[in-house]
């Protein structure tokens, strides 16, 4: 068996900040992970990420 872990970051690319609270996004992740994997684990994170223009942003960000 194969295991994959996915980092899902939550801030929008363009404004570079997070416009939806985390409760949205984990609604829609749990939604997700049933219908297409019938079931999974969901960790709230927090990360870094340098976009191509060099600006460093820290986002939060969910773990499935």
């Amino acid at each position: 068996m194969k295991k994959y872990t996915f980092f899902l970051g939550l801030n929008d690319k363009d404004t570079k900040e997070q416009i939806r609270p985390d409760s949205e996004y984990m609604l829609e992740c749990q939604e997700a992970t049933a219908k297409y994997l019938g079931g999974g684990t969901l960790s709230k994170g927090m990360g870094v990420f340098r976009h191509d223009d060099g600006t460093l942003v820290y986002e939060n960000c969910i773990i499935i």
